[in-house]
């Protein structure tokens, strides 16, 4: 899922489906380093390429690089630019990494500010190059990673967050305490201009028309009530889904023809998440969410989606409850 994403993380979901072990080019089997990485430092040296990375911005905030050149490793390098005083995440006390990542050629931007918790859950570890670039960092420290393409991926390259293939990568992790969730909006009953949909099966999109003007307000239609688990805040989702401009209805993405993905409520934008919420597994229904839930007023992001009235049809297809 790649535009449901908080505004603050233009590529979003796509990126953060691309940074578990299952989004990697080679084996989808974890490595003995990955399945270690939560529960074990790893040994991640700095390097000449590391060392050479100048940031500038504030501590998970925006950040910019400057390169000395073009970098190209064959080994991944690590450089601690700022030290934490904080403690190392762990299982029990976790944080939440901010990435950014550069292209290493050019130090152009190719992802700002995505949001991951740490450590990486054993049953979703990150694949090894993220796991390297957050593994055993305290709470306020800044890492620069130099990422070989062998610990990312690899010479397939990554084209929905313009990674080519073999391409070194920098990746600028801050690492900060988990802040308080904040609550999601809860929408309203949709039930003027409601949408005609039909919902097939996963190999095949729904069948979607929007009626009348783009809606104002925060709503659901409900298609079908599911009989399972309650989606409460907090909770880790497994979706299909597909979203539409709801000024044009043309289909800016989808998942359907690929696997559910899945995401916390709060990893995605205020809209989508207050969606889910109180919706039960087997639930399909459609929310329509203003600029305000979805990436902001036109200007107030640099999301091709700022300014624009989304619409989701959603199928929740599982959902697990935070311990």
């Amino acid at each position: 899922m790649n535009r449901a994403l908080r505004r603050g993380a233009p590529v979003a979901l796509a990126l953060a489906s691309a940074l578990v072990l299952v989004g990697c080019s080679g084996s989808s089997e974890p490595s003995e380093t990955t399945d270690a990485a939560a529960a074990e430092c790893l040994d991640v040296p700095s390097g000449d390429a590391s060392d050479s990375v100048t940031v500038d911005g504030e501590i998970g905030g925006e950040v910019t690089v400057e390169l000395d050149g073009a970098l190209a490793v064959e080994e991944t390098e690590r450089t601690v630019v700022q030290d934490g005083d904080g403690d190392v995440p762990t299982a029990d006390a976790s944080a939440i990494a901010v990435l950014s990542l550069f292209n290493g050629a050019d130090g152009s931007p190719l992802a700002a500010g995505q949001q991951l918790p740490v450590p990486s859950e054993e049953t979703q570890p990150y694949i090894e190059g993220i796991e390297k670039a957050v593994n055993c960092l305290p709470v306020g420290t800044r890492a620069v990673t130099v990422a070989a393409p062998a610990d990312l991926w690899g010479d397939t390259g990554n084209e929905a967050i313009g990674v080519e293939a073999g391409a070194t990568i920098v990746i600028v992790a801050d690492v900060i305490e988990a802040p308080e969730p904040e609550a999601l909006p809860e929408p309203g009953e949709w039930t003027e201009n409601t949408p005609t949909i039909e919902f097939h099966d996963q190999a095949t999109a729904p069948t979607l028309t929007l009626n009348g003007e783009p809606q104002a307000d925060f709503l659901r239609y409900v298609v079908t009530e599911g009989d399972g688990e309650e989606v409460v805040q907090g909770d880790t989702v497994s979706v299909m889904y597909y979203g539409v401009d709801a000024a044009t209805g043309e289909m800016f993405d989808n998942n359907y023809g690929s696997d559910p993905i899945s995401f916390g409520t709060g990893d995605v934008v205020q809209g989508f998440g207050g969606g889910l919420v109180g919706m039960k597994v087997g639930s399909q229904f459609v929310v329509t969410m203003p600029p305000s839930l979805g990436y902001g007023e036109a200007g107030e992001s640099s999301s091709d989606l700022a300014g624009k009235t989304l619409v989701f049809a959603i199928e929740i297809v599982d959902t697990t409850h935070a311990e």
